[in-house]
């Protein structure tokens, strides 16, 4: 059957249900709603600290009341699919839960076309965003495509092995604890390729070898925190609980050695990077006009780059974080299996 709006369950406004109902997640529902504004001042501040933006106080007002709204409408359908989760599965209960499940995702998935089905839309985005992305010139030498399908082999397995409320509580906490809060900042303001790292030095100056350790310092820092997500990954395949306080206790050095025994990530952890990220962090680095190269002194160990060679590593380095980046949509993508064949059984039973 081909969608239309018209397919959609419409019916009138009702009224919020007071106190005296007996349906406590309505309650609850309704409580949340009437604080919400008070919520939402205290969230603001978090908010802004996250996305690195200021939130205009009118436009902040306007969007709160629209979001209320939409928060009202998501509750009135969440009351409809509760009345019949609990009902036989038939060609009409199964009809009414998919336009139930066509409703709550257009409530909650911003710009979905009208004359698109909100669940298909849903499949075909997530699926989209999980794709190699189109587009990618690289120097020769660097390959992002391996990195992200082996990082997505990997989530999926893990996905498949392991309790996924321990996942989602590390991946949580990731976010909530502010322990990636940089990393996911460059995210929401899509910010791409350090400057310092979009061309390589023409000319070999103490300005340019300045701005090349600059674009190493940055990438590198963003993937030293982003270990400590990736080390995480690994204990859960272990069967280990991973906790923040203590994933950032292990050493850089032994996190990437741990990460290294996954043969899926090799090439998101290297362990020159660890020497570079260490020397460099420390303001070690430094150009030796006799070699031709920018060397990297550490306490232990000591590396050594030509200037060509420590920019397409700086490169190298952003794809790994950017892969790394993913997880939550590689986890999403691992459970839209079930999803699909859930769907897939309704549309069918519906039209019977």
């Amino acid at each position: 059957m081909k969608y239309n709006e018209s397919n959609r369950i419409r019916k009138g406004r009702r009224k919020m249900p007071g106190k005296d109902s007996d349906d406590t997640s309505s309650e609850a529902a309704e409580t949340l709603l009437q604080s919400f504004p008070r919520i939402f001042d205290r969230l603001v501040p978090e908010i802004e600290i996250l996305t690195g933006k200021k939130f205009e106080p009118t436009a902040t007002r306007i969007n709160l009341k629209s979001l209320e709204r939409k928060l009202r409408k998501l509750l009135t359908v969440v009351r409809q699919v509760e009345k019949v989760s609990g009902e036989i599965l038939t060609p009409k209960s199964a009809k009414k839960r998919l336009e139930l499940l066509n409703r709550m995702i257009r409530l909650t998935v911003p710009r979905i076309p009208r004359n698109e089905e909100p669940v298909e839309y849903l499949i075909q985005e997530v699926e989209r965003q999980s794709k190699v992305p189109s587009g990618f010139v690289l120097p020769q030498g660097l390959d992002y495509q391996t990195k992200h399908l082996e990082f997505k082999a990997f989530v999926s397995e893990l996905m498949a092995s392991v309790d996924k409320s321990r996942l989602n509580a590390f991946l949580e906490s990731s976010f909530t604890e502010r322990q990636l809060i940089s990393q996911f900042q460059r995210v929401f303001s899509k910010m791409s390729l350090p400057k310092e790292l979009e061309r390589p030095p023409v000319k070999i100056t103490a300005k340019s070898i300045e701005r090349l350790k600059l674009g190493l310092r940055d990438v590198t820092a963003d993937w030293d925190a982003l270990m400590n997500l990736l080390y995480g990954l690994v204990l859960l395949k272990r069967g280990r609980v991973p906790i923040w306080s203590g994933v950032r206790r292990v050493s850089l050095w032994n996190k990437v050695g741990n990460i290294r025994q996954e043969p899926r990530l090799v090439t998101l952890a290297s362990e020159e990077w660890v020497t570079v990220r260490n020397s460099i962090g420390h303001g070690w680095a430094y150009y030796d006009p006799a070699k031709e190269s920018i060397e990297f002194p550490n306490r232990t160990r000591r590396g050594s780059w030509s200037v060509e060679r420590a920019f397409l590593e700086g490169i190298d380095i952003y794809l790994a974080n950017s892969t790394i980046l993913r997880t939550w949509n590689f986890v999403q993508t691992a459970n839209l299996q079930s999803f699909k064949e859930q769907v897939a059984q309704l549309k069918a039973l519906a039209q019977q």
